[in-house]
């Protein structure tokens, strides 16, 4: 279920704690991410490009799925079609901030 968490705390691991890298059932090297939230909530999921530029304080969408007693989170996947529609909305709105200058 994707819910709206503020972040605490956040960190990223490439290794567990003997030191060991953890690896993907094919044995290709990830970086494990935990977030503790504002509410204390503790979950972990992978690490990425996006999860590389978040910091303490930050809101953010995130995928929250239960796996027995642990917390997981997903990055949501970006709707592109949503995204297509807002940049038209956008688009038509400068067109018209445009004209309106070009008036005056």
């Amino acid at each position: 279920m994707e819910e709206k968490i503020k972040i605490k705390n956040i960190v990223h691991y490439n290794t567990d704690k003997s030191g060991n890298y953890y690896l993907t059932k094919d044995g290709r090297r990830y970086t494990r991410c935990v977030i503790t939230t504002e509410d204390g909530r503790v979950m972990s999921g992978f690490g990425s490009k996006f999860t590389r530029n978040l910091k303490e304080g930050d809101e953010v969408e995130l995928e929250v799925i239960q796996s027995g007693e642990y917390l997981n989170f997903k990055v949501p996947k970006v709707d592109i079609y949503s995204l297509e529609k807002r940049i038209k909305v956008l688009e038509e709105k400068i067109e018209e901030l445009s004209n309106i200058i070009n008036e005056l």
